[in-house]
């Protein structure tokens, strides 16, 4: 397995393993239909692929993992060897994903499809049996309590 890294100059944007030869998976990386890695790379980059090491298949995580922490890669989603359940736990992909579902809820789309949701009778039901509760009070009021105390903390700076 080979360690690799696509860079732009001195800067890493991303470190991966392959069994690919290195041009077969540069072709991969800049290909229209990659969705892994290359579209959160900026088109405008311009990036090369690297070898940094090649290595047996056993050792090939721990590598990737070493690479990732040396090198702190701008671009890897996730630590090699990483879950993706585990990933959503970080903060960082508690914020990716908080981001992907605010575009997702800007968009036409989106915004369909709460509406439809949102028109539903067992949905309008739902929200008055929700309004009517006592913990559906207690929700509403903890949420305004947020809400007021970071207005008031955006205020003081």
């Amino acid at each position: 397995m080979k360690i690799y890294a696509l860079m732009s100059r001195q800067l890493v944007l991303y470190v991966g393993k392959t069994k690919q030869t290195l041009k077969d998976r540069e072709r991969s990386h800049r290909s229209v239909s990659n969705h892994t890695t290359s579209k959160y790379i900026p088109d405008w980059i311009d990036w090369e692929i690297k070898l940094l090491e090649e290595v047996p298949d056993d050792q090939t995580t721990t590598k990737e993992q070493h690479y990732y922490d040396t090198l702190k890669p701008l671009y890897n989603r996730q630590r090699p060897g990483q879950s993706h359940e585990e990933w959503k736990q970080t903060e960082a992909g508690k914020k990716s994903l908080k981001a992907r579902s605010a575009r997702y809820n800007a968009s036409e789309h989106g915004k369909q499809v709460t509406r439809a949701r949102c028109a539903t009778e067992d949905w309008i039901e739902r929200r008055k049996l929700q309004r009517n509760t006592d913990e559906g009070r207690a929700q509403r009021n903890e949420y305004q309590r947020a809400y007021r105390a970071a207005k008031k903390a955006t205020q003081s700076l």
